[in-house]
């Protein structure tokens, strides 16, 4: 018998895609332009059958895992609902590689549960 074996990156990335509660980066271009300010379409699922309240993190992140820039909000999405959120970043003014935008939710009243990502490799270009 065959055992199937994940490449480590693509079970860490798939990890959350069948989360009850979902988060998703409307945005899939590889670079975003220094200096720049920027809105990112957010879209959430809640697949709970109770509303889900907490708090959404968009943050642009090194490789190392600073946090180069971030904006937050919070939600409530009713039971098996779906919710956008627009939130904006300024991009930093120097170009750099290897970067992470990253989508953050966190449910307030399950602080034992992870919070549910979505990122996106990109880059800041001139």
């Amino acid at each position: 018998m065959t055992q199937l074996k994940l490449d480590p990156a693509f079970a860490d990335y798939m990890s959350h895609a069948f989360n009850p509660l979902g988060v998703y980066i409307n945005f899939f271009q590889p670079s975003l332009k220094a200096g720049s300010s920027r809105e990112f379409l957010v879209k959430m699922v809640n697949d709970h059958a109770e509303p889900v309240a907490g708090s959404l993190t968009l943050s642009l992140r090194a490789k190392a895992g600073e946090v180069l820039t971030e904006a937050q909000a919070l939600f409530r999405i009713e039971a098996l609902g779906a919710a956008d959120f627009r939130l904006s970043l300024r991009i930093p003014d120097s170009p750099q590689d290897g970067l992470v935008l990253q989508a953050s939710a966190a449910r307030q009243d399950h602080t034992s549960e992870p919070p549910t990502l979505s990122r996106r490799w990109v880059a800041i270009t001139d």
